[in-house]
């Protein structure tokens, strides 16, 4: 946790961003490509993430309306059987709530910043190295 926290600090100091209290920290872990596949948004100028309630801490699973448009989000992520977390900075563009109805599912979608194109990249060539169709995507 120490390293990933002198990270962050690292990363605001290079990027002199102000991250304000309301800000949420969110680790996230996308353990197979198939998640990834389903999550991922290359549609967004910067590339960006869907993540389902069920991938949200408890406190946010209740609901997604803590959350508004355009709040900042700091990304923790970990993808695959990699042992790096790589620190992002999102904004959120998407949000499905429980009013929604269908077969649709609840999570927010983050917008990478665009200075986290390096991960953008990494996400991209790991789906691109992968073999199998694509599956089911839960944006668009």
């Amino acid at each position: 946790m120490e390293q990933a926290q002198s990270s962050i600090e690292s990363c605001l100091r290079k990027r002199e961003l102000h991250i304000t209290a309301s800000a949420a920290i969110l680790s996230i872990h996308i353990d197979s490509l198939d998640t990834l596949k389903s999550t991922y948004m290359p549609f967004l100028k910067n590339g960006g993430l869907f993540l389902p309630v069920m991938a949200l801490p408890k406190k946010t699973e209740q609901s997604c309306s803590s959350y508004k448009l355009q709040d900042s989000v700091c990304l923790l992520l970990q993808l695959l059987d990699e042992s790096q977390r790589y620190f992002c900075l999102t904004k959120i563009v998407w949000i499905t709530s429980t009013e929604i109805r269908g077969d649709c599912c609840n999570g927010i979608g983050l917008h990478f910043d665009r200075g986290d194109s390096p991960l953008r990249y990494l996400i991209e060539s790991k789906l691109a190295a992968c073999k199998s169709g694509v599956g089911q995507s839960q944006t668009l």
